[in-house]
């Protein structure tokens, strides 16, 4: 007998330990980052976590005892069930187990891409098959994927639309790709340039030595000909010779061993005619600056000029207005004299240290901040100050742009109001929601209250709260308002009421009504929400938690075979950080045996230098309860039993065992490595374009429809003599002369 006791003892705790198990299993899928779903043979939904339902917008409700197909998007759902009879019929493998990329739908009919991995779960139970389908939303991927493909596309866009040939060639000076005013300017088809030698344009003298430049240049890193500009004789496809100027620049692009280099080319008969077209222009010069001058004095914005000791030299018409000075009152004066808010003190020190250090704080960039008019009061201004060259080493100007916010600081600080108070309505819901004024009347309610009392919104609105509690409290309702908002004693704000309501119909319903003052920031007028819980829907619930409990023995099972065979690698962890559960997932993609891993701590996954931290982030959020990586997704480097490292998500949740004296937190594992992949070879081939646009003899501007300058390159900036943050938002027409500058925008429109 002896032996028989030793044996029911040993059942015993391993049925305690089989019941912690399941409940911490449930509570690692109700709590995934990722949605789960289950289903039977009949693509009939069994099961749902709490991630799915916000993904696809659904209940729980709407989706338990529903085909599967609802949420296939793409075209998917109405083939759905006949993949699912053709495995079951026949056992070949098409989508089972495997992971694969398509279109979901949510309930509102919107589509978006998901990952989707579906394996079929072991029932222990012959008669009963069921599925459990794994889903990763792709959507913020997808974006940014499509934002890098778009900037390679408007990259190879502006290079193909230079005016000038390019070339981008190998280290054995071996074409790889030019643009169409190559082809235009040398009579060679794109197809027939790829693969030769970038020797073909140039004139004979120079062929045979132009291998030997490259060649020198990567052995001895000495630039003879690398980045400067050179004056020859080309050839075109028909042996006629072509004046040109060619340029050849290292491109920096993140390649590893292969090297690339750019060629730039100039047409010199265009040079001549642009010469002439300079000459002509400089006749114009003088009108020009008068123009110049003009539009300064008579800009909208307020512009101030000021020396490096920062005495005002110019002052605008705009400006003069603005802070209430007359001209001289200004010239002549330091510029800490119309600033605000403490800043005129420190002035002259952020002015003296960028002269000093060259390090920019303010310089270059808009920050808001406090003017003072003449008659002493402030106001906030947006200000953007810049250097301005004056072609002269020994005087240093700087220019500053304000613009007045007042009005638009008004108009945020009108929304922020509306914005708390609807806020606060939404933070404080129980379930139907009315907002009433100090005297009882009702301004606003949500669906749930029109739900429940059968009335329109627009029948509530202006109708005094007590139209919807029975008659033994509707007379009493207004007085115990007032004598809160007269004596601020609460008798019944704040507090939860058990009372009779009635519907529009007469009928009446068991409610518990609760009212609160909501803190608006709306001056003298006040206002209060009444929040109502149907009773008789507690009752309903109660039912269905004792229908549900029947089912809870197969449930988490069914979660725990789900946990096992999810396609992400999940980790149960307790607080002293030693690992409890992994998955079969985790053990495939580390490399370790779960004998290997079970008992010992989760340190030994963790790459990147995370190791030796990691005991240390899980002491700290249980002695603080400070949450820095708890509840959130991030990415880190693991690393698995052969030492090699690799990029991942991870999401950490709290788990609630249900027993005061332990903490268990489970980590969902995604694998970055193919994303990562993907990612850096799309960055790769744009620093490509980047670096060819950049390293550009010629000036390249990217415009919108509007001709509003986007970006350019330092050929712009050296050329024109704005810095690329002076042309950035600016019309193309500031580069053009008078007579086209007015006719610009026509154009493009």
């Amino acid at each position: 007998l002896s032996l028989q006791r030793q044996q029911e003892e040993e059942i015993r705790s391993t049925s305690a330990n089989l019941k912690q198990q399941e409940n911490l299993m449930a509570a690692a899928v109700e709590l995934s980052f990722d949605p789960l779903f289950q289903i039977d043979e009949h693509g009939i939904i069994q099961m749902v976590n709490l991630a799915a339902t916000r993904l696809f917008g659904y209940e729980r409700e709407d989706l338990l005892g529903k085909n599967v197909s609802m949420i296939c998007g793409g075209g998917h759902g109405a083939r759905h069930d006949t993949y699912l009879q053709r495995y079951l019929s026949t056992g070949e493998v098409h989508v089972i187990g495997k992971n694969r990329e398509l279109m979901a739908r949510r309930k509102d009919g919107s589509e978006f891409p998901i990952s989707l991995g579906v394996v079929e779960v072991d029932t222990m139970d012959g008669d009963a098959r069921l599925f459990t389908g794994y889903v990763h939303d792709l959507t913020e991927q997808k974006q940014r994927e499509e934002t890098i493909r778009v900037r390679e596309r408007l990259l190879e866009g502006i290079l193909d639309a230079s005016l000038d040939p390019v070339f981008q060639i190998s280290q054995h000076g071996i074409i790889q790709t030019c643009n169409s005013a190559a082809t235009n300017l040398f009579g060679w088809s794109r197809d027939q340039f790829l693969g030769q030698n970038i020797s073909v344009i140039v004139g004979s003298e120079h062929a045979e030595n132009h291998d030997q430049y490259l060649r020198n240049y990567m052995e001895t890193g000495v630039a003879k000909i690398i980045g400067k500009r050179r004056h020859l004789m080309a050839r075109h496809k028909s042996g006629k010779a072509i004046d040109i100027e060619l340029s050849v620049v290292e491109v920096e692009t993140d390649a590893g061993d292969d090297r690339l280099f750019c060629g730039f080319v100039r047409d010199l008969s265009l040079q001549r005619q642009q010469e002439e077209e300079i000459r002509s222009a400089s006749a114009n010069l003088k009108q020009q600056e008068n123009l110049m001058a003009a539009a300064v004095e008579l800009s909208f914005d307020p512009l101030f000029q000021i020396n490096e000791q920062g005495i005002i030299q110019m002052v605008n018409k705009t400006a003069l207005k603005l802070f209430g000075y007359t001209r001289e009152e200004l010239i002549g004066k330091n510029i800490s004299m119309i600033c605000g808010g403490g800043h005129g003190a420190l002035h002259d020190t952020y002015l003296q240290r960028y002269l000093t250090t060259g390090e920019i704080r303010v310089i270059g960039k808009n920050r808001e901040l406090m003017a003072r008019r003449k008659d002493g009061s402030e106001f906030p201004i947006s200000l953007g100050v810049v250097e301005v060259d004056t072609m002269d080493g020994d005087a240093r100007l700087f220019t500053g742009y304000v613009h007045d916010l007042t009005e638009q600081k008004q108009r945020e600080e009108t929304i922020r109001v509306r914005e708390r108070l609807l806020e606060g309505i939404l933070d404080a819901s129980l379930d139907p929601v009315f907002q009433i004024s100090q005297h009882g009347i009702i301004q606003t309610c949500n669906s749930a209250a029109t739900n429940l009392f059968g009335w329109s919104r627009d029948q509530f609105l202006g109708q005094n709260i007590s139209v919807i509690v029975g008659s033994e409290h509707a007379e009493n309702h207004d007085q115990y308002l007032r004598n809160y908002m007269e004596t601020g004693v609460a008798k019944i704000i704040g507090k939860r009421r058990h009372l009779m309501a009635r519907h529009k119909s007469g009928k009446a319903i068991d409610i518990e009504l609760s009212v609160v003052e909501v803190e608006t920031d709306a001056g003298d007028d006040r206002l209060f929400c009444g929040f109502v819980r149907d009773l008789s829907l507690q009752r309903q619930q109660e039912e269905e938690i004792r229908s549900a409990s029947a089912n809870l023995k197969q449930q988490e099972n069914l979660m725990a075979a789900a946990v096992e065979l999810s396609f992400d690698p999940l980790f149960q962890i307790n607080e002293q950080g030693i690992i409890q559960m992994v998955n079969k997932t985790a053990l495939k993609l580390f490399g370790y045996t779960r004998e290997e891993l079970i008992g010992k701590n989760v340190s030994m996954v963790c790459g990147g230098g995370h190791g030796a931290l990691h005991d240390a982030y899980l002491q700290r959020y249980l002695t603080t309860g400070e949450i820095r990586v708890i509840g959130k997704n991030r990415e880190l480097m693991a690393r698995r039993k052969d030492g090699s490292e690799f990029p991942i998500s991870l999401g950490v949740v709290e788990v609630d065992t249900m027993d005061g004296d332990a903490r268990l937190f489970t980590g969902y594992v995604h694998d970055l490595t193919e994303q990562k992949q993907r990612e850096e070879t799309i960055r790769v081939r744009e620093r490509l374009l980047e670096g060819i646009l950049d390293a550009s003899l010629d000036p390249v501007f990217q415009i919108s429809q509007h001709g509003i300058i986007q970006t350019c390159n330092s050929a712009a900036t050296n050329l024109f003599g704005w810095s690329r943050d002076q042309f950035l938002g600016q019309n193309i027409s500031v580069i053009v002369g008078s007579e086209h500058a007015e006719n610009h925008d026509q154009y493009l429109r």
